[in-house]
């Protein structure tokens, strides 16, 4: 599989940049995919730990959606 990309962008209303740009990097290594993503443009501290939060929770569930366990 060749690296693949998606972008896309978030709207952060009341931000003072309300426009934030998430792009997620797929990349094939040893057999599985490498996930990387990258999220700019967040307004302060507060908004990037909630997203990291955010981020934590969906990548705890990836091995379910993969099938790994339940």
């Amino acid at each position: 599989m060749p690296e693949r990309k998606l972008s896309f962008t978030g709207e952060l209303p009341g931000a003072s940049e309300p426009i934030s740009l998430v792009t997620i990097l797929l990349k094939a290594f040893d057999g599985s995919t490498v996930v990387t993503l990258i999220h700019e443009h967040l307004p302060n501290e507060a908004e990037r730990e909630s997203h990291e939060q955010g981020r934590r929770g969906w990548h705890d569930k990836l091995p379910v959606f993969h099938g790994d366990r339940e």
